[in-house]
């Protein structure tokens, strides 16, 4: 209530000096606000399985390619993994690569926009089957984050592809891709409302399936401040 606060309850907490003019939201929420409750309290899912939590959730972008915005964090994997590691707390590696993967029927033959020469990272998942890879970022403060990149998921065991954020001792599982996605690279832009007064990172969790037709594959990763 717009009186709530008042000590004369009579008249609003707040009065603008300006006739006609309205403060904040006391008329309604806004659509981004509306989306983080829906979210926050699992009132509605995003598009694939993910778990939310009041330390943060992720919503779909918009599909609509932009100019890098200032500050952005960009990984095209062509001399190394930029700021990116692979995790000690897993049983395999994302490892950088050209071309083809080495098992017909699974993986890309290509890095996103086509190139033989140029490379990507993926999981190799013959001899590493049920086997799962980590690939951490830097640290970040708390805040909204855009993260987008680009990911291969091809094959009859694929398992699954997860980005989650890592707060200290607290893995938040923001979206899992899983299953077979096709032959082809698909384009993912996500907003990150990531809720701590300490740091946080993004970590890439990929998991091969029950064979070797389970290579995961993921290109050109951006992560910078504020929405997509």
């Amino acid at each position: 209530s717009a009186y709530a606060f008042a000590i004369d309850r009579s008249k609003p907490t707040i009065i603008p000096k300006q006739s006609g003019a309205t403060i904040g939201q006391r008329i309604a929420l806004s659509p981004t606000d509306v989306k983080e409750i829906q979210l926050l309290y699992d009132c509605i899912s995003p598009s694939g399985s993910s778990t939310n939590s009041p330390g943060g959730f992720v919503t779909s972008a918009p599909a609509t390619t932009l100019a890098p915005a200032q500050g952005t964090d960009s990984c095209t994997f062509e001399s190394n993994f930029c700021t990116w590691t692979n995790s000690n707390s897993d049983q395999t590696q994302w490892r950088r690569h050209a071309g083809k993967t080495s098992s017909s029927n699974t993986g890309p033959s290509t890095d996103h926009r086509g190139s033989t020469s140029a490379h990507y990272i993926y999981i190799e998942a013959s001899g590493h089957s049920n086997q799962g890879a980590k690939l951490d970022s830097k640290l970040y403060p708390g805040g909204d984050y855009c993260v987008d990149f680009y990911y291969h998921m091809y094959g009859s065991n694929v398992g699954y592809l997860r980005l989650n954020v890592v707060a200290g001792s607290q893995t938040i599982h923001m979206k899992t891709w899983s299953g077979n996605h096709g032959d082809h690279w698909t384009h993912q832009r996500l907003n990150a409302h990531v809720h701590t007064s300490g740091t946080f990172k993004f970590e890439i969790e990929g998991h091969t399936g029950s064979g070797y037709h389970s290579d995961i594959a993921i290109d050109d990763i951006q992560v910078h401040p504020g929405n997509c």
